[in-house]
């Protein structure tokens, strides 16, 4: 009977069924690829485990508290950087054009693409814009 692990060196999930050498030790192989593992190797999914959905998972705290925690993601993001890191120091932020008719260039991201305006336009920035996370030093 072959049953569900997780690898525990890749975090990959494979499907294994026990295999006895004649010492009398357990293995276990790899169904689709006949790898050799031992116990050690695997953490094993039980059967009963059903993966949970996003929107089940989500439904289960209130709006104040997801509000919180994305506030504390972006904290958490902001602080990799210092503080006066800005747009105008990334590579990124360039002149360029943001509409199809614009003729005067302006502050872009080249990072941000706007595909509905064009293939060469971008969404625009202010250069004393915080460092958003596609951030990349001159």
């Amino acid at each position: 009977m072959a049953r569900k692990a997780k690898l525990i060196s890749t975090g990959e999930i494979v499907e294994v069924y026990a295999d006895m050498d004649y010492h009398g030790n357990t293995t276990w192989l790899d169904t689709s690829t006949k790898t050799e593992y031992y116990p050690s190797e695997l953490e094993f999914i039980p059967e009963d485990s059903k993966p949970i959905s996003p929107a089940i998972s989500l439904s289960q705290f209130t709006d104040e508290e997801l509000k919180d925690e994305l506030k504390r993601r972006e904290k958490e993001r902001r602080s990799r950087f210092p503080p006066n890191i800005r747009c105008r120091d990334c590579k990124h932020c360039i002149e360029g054009l943001t509409f199809k008719h614009q003729v005067i260039p302006t502050t872009i991201c080249r990072m941000k693409p706007k595909p509905s305006q064009g293939p060469d336009r971008y969404y625009s920035t202010v250069c004393s814009y915080r460092a958003c996370d596609k951030f990349e030093i001159k």
